[in-house]
């Protein structure tokens, strides 16, 4: 779907800093969010602010799998990047 709200780094661009109340409610439900990964058997691998989507009620969304590694999958190798630089 579409975030006409865009990512948590589009909001600290937009607006500095996130009020702690705010910063505490996307935690925990990012928190459930990556525990339902791993219950699964996928680790996303590249948390951060840009990948992570606010709808229009001002929930996040972790977005970008991309580099996501599902246990049991298949193997990165010793001495490549996975990521963002």
């Amino acid at each position: 779907p579409y975030h006409a709200k865009g990512s948590l780094a589009d909001q600290v661009r937009r607006g500095g800093r996130i009020p702690w109340p705010d910063v505490l409610r996307i935690g925990v439900k990012l928190c459930g969010a990556l525990e339902t990964a791993h219950r699964t058997g996928t680790w996303h691998r590249d948390i951060k602010p840009a990948n992570v989507l606010v709808n229009d009620y001002g929930d996040p969304q972790l977005s970008d799998f991309g580099t996501a590694r599902i246990v049991g999958g298949y193997k990165t190798v010793t001495g490549f990047f996975t990521g963002t630089l």
